[in-house]
């Protein structure tokens, strides 16, 4: 019973973070005016995090074995944030606890809570430079792990059984 909640809980989180995302995108999309072709190339990348998130967690929901490999891929896709030369990256679908260094003026420790959001930059004009790892995802794949090799006994436990039966 206590995997079947472990699994609830990390699948609801991956499907409540992505819709939050969604919404996030939905208010940037009617705040903003103009759309160029860059903005639309994020637009879409932020999409399609977010329904990757929403999909996660509903595969994840349904067949927890094969939810675990599209889970850790969205999990680790999060891990990472950084800003250097007009690039940048930092993806979040649920909560982010982000620590790490902001270079663009000295080398300032960062802490940083976030809920849902996406940067993405390329090849602008922008002086901004950081590396950052989100706390979160890494408790995530952890208990991934964990529920999984739970998964893999209660299998091989299983399958003990029927063979002295």
């Amino acid at each position: 019973m206590k995997l079947d909640t472990e699994i609830k809980i990390l699948s609801w989180y991956q499907i409540i973070g992505g819709f939050i995302g969604l919404v996030i995108l939905i208010h940037y999309i009617l705040q903003t005016e103009a759309f160029n072709g860059y903005a639309v190339l994020f637009l879409f990348a932020m999409l399609m995090l977010f329904l990757f998130s929403i999909a996660c967690g509903l595969i994840l929901l349904k067949n927890p074995t094969k939810g675990m490999l599209p889970s850790r891929i969205n999990q680790i896709l999060q891990i990472i944030g950084f800003a250097v030369a007009g690039y940048s990256f930092q993806y979040i679908s649920g909560l982010g606890v982000i620590i790490g260094f902001d270079l663009t003026e000295g080398m300032l420790l960062k802490l940083n809570a976030a809920l849902s959001s996406f940067e993405y930059n390329w090849n602008t004009d922008h002086e901004e430079a950081f590396l950052v790892v989100n706390i979160v995802p890494l408790v995530v794949i952890y208990l991934l792990n964990k529920i999984e090799n739970e998964l893999q006994q209660e299998k091989t436990s299983l399958e003990l059984t029927k063979e002295q039966v």
